[in-house]
């Protein structure tokens, strides 16, 4: 009796390590590596920090929000060709506002970030950025010196924060 005991026990111990090895090679091979996409772009050179804030139209404390929507470019063989994410920011603080659009604390302003996380077409997960451009974080604050944008009028574009 104590040898099917320990027969049986040796036999489960087996096959739950099996089972449990099968579902752990299962559950690494089953995640998706995410595949990282850089480039570098030109941006406009500034002397200083005074400079860019002289130059910039629109200088806030914000706290980014969840809301965000990733975009991006590809160039049909599995690879991208550019990205971005346009990122809901809540105003806490205006600093500077030379825009033509009123801010005041609580408005809620889109931004463009150069970079971009998330799945692509064919559901491959990629993260895209343009010069190390690191985006920001849910419910973090932040100092945000931006222009408005050139191409889409009202938008805002992010320099720096």
């Amino acid at each position: 009796m104590k040898k099917r005991n320990i027969l049986f026990s040796s036999v489960l111990g087996v096959v739950l390590a099996g089972g449990l090895g099968y579902g752990g090679v299962y559950a690494i091979n089953s995640t998706q590596p995410v595949k990282e996409f850089r480039s570098q772009g030109k941006s406009e050179p500034f002397e200083s920090f005074e400079d860019m804030e002289r130059k910039s139209t629109l200088i806030v404390i914000g706290k980014k929000l969840d809301k965000e929507v990733p975009t991006f470019l590809e160039d049909g063989d599995g690879g991208i060709l550019g990205g971005s994410t346009i990122s809901d920011v809540e105003v806490k603080q205006v600093i500077k506002n030379t825009t033509d659009n009123e801010m005041e604390k609580r408005t809620v302003i889109k931004v463009l970030e150069n970079a971009a996380s998330g799945a692509i077409s064919h559901g491959q997960k990629v993260t895209y950025s343009v010069n190390g451009y690191k985006l920001m974080k849910e419910s973090k604050h932040y100092i945000l010196i931006m222009d408005e944008s050139s191409n889409d009028e009202g938008s805002i574009s992010q320099w720096e924060r």
